[in-house]
């Protein structure tokens, strides 16, 4: 679930889901994340291998 907020006020939230079995936990979390940013119009996250390690951490 993600969260555009400004001023303390929601303007857009939206759930994402990634069903893809064929990836693991990281890449439906980087898939989840460039979804969310193309449906927000965001430019797209820059991923370094520090931001996989920090997500293995998280259960």
């Amino acid at each position: 679930m993600g969260n555009l907020i400004q001023h303390n006020k929601i303007l857009k939230e939206k759930v994402i889901a990634v069903d893809n079995s064929a990836l693991n936990e990281n890449k439906k979390v980087q898939s989840a994340l460039e979804i969310f940013c193309l449906n927000f119009d965001l430019e797209k996250p820059m991923w370094f291998d520090n931001n996989t390690k920090n997500c293995v951490r998280f259960p």
